[in-house]
């Protein structure tokens, strides 16, 4: 069955809600349906090929359909670096 997520800030997120479906033994989003303030379907992502990289496992193919647009993106993933040091200060919120 799908999930439905409400976001609890509109202003963190440019959709107003997700249908996602996951995988039982990874809980591994495997599609996702993205509604826009409208209600309306914007966006769908695919996820497939799941494998596993070290400790994390991770669709090794990701399709994205901007249905507005009637656009896709593909996703190829062939390695996955765990563990990596970095600068916190990179991902922080701005307004």
């Amino acid at each position: 069955l799908p999930i439905w997520i409400d976001p609890l800030n509109l202003c963190l997120t440019k959709y107003y809600k997700y249908k996602m479906w996951i995988t039982k033994e990874h809980l591994i989003p495997i599609k996702i349906e993205y509604y826009g303030k409208n209600k309306k379907l914007v966006k769908r992502m695919y996820g497939a090929r799941i494998r596993r990289f070290s400790n994390v496992y991770a669709p090794t193919f990701i399709k994205i359909i901007n249905v507005l647009k009637q656009t896709r993106t593909i996703l190829s993933i062939s390695k996955i670096i765990t563990n990596i040091k970095f600068n916190k200060k990179i991902f922080q919120l701005s307004n």
